[in-house]
């Protein structure tokens, strides 16, 4: 499972603060979402910035609340977790107004 090898490799990291590496190793093991060389840096910063802050609030909240509830969790119940919260999600007025558009 990838999650958990990740999650096992930053707690090894994280528990005597003496595990180095390079970034492709923390791409390759899924600690980083992208490794860029410093001439792209500003570019791939600003445009993680623009998705990082899309979308509206509450959106965001609903989001932060189910990633450290799922954290925790085995990977069924994570899944299970994850299709309570977008199903849910799916039913709040911005939602809603949002489906309305689209149809």
């Amino acid at each position: 499972m990838l999650v958990s090898a990740n999650s096992a490799k930053m707690c090894d990291a994280r528990a005597d603060g003496m595990v180095r590496f390079v970034a492709r190793t923390g791409e390759v093991w899924g600690l980083v979402n992208r490794v860029v060389s410093m001439a792209e840096l500003d570019e791939a910063t600003a445009h993680l910035l623009g998705r990082a802050t899309r979308g509206r609030v509450v959106s965001k909240g609903i989001g932060k609340q189910a990633f450290y509830t799922q954290i925790g969790l085995d990977q069924p119940k994570a899944y299970a977790h994850a299709i309570e919260v977008m199903s849910a999600a799916g039913q709040i007025p911005v939602a809603q107004e949002r489906n309305c558009c689209l149809f």
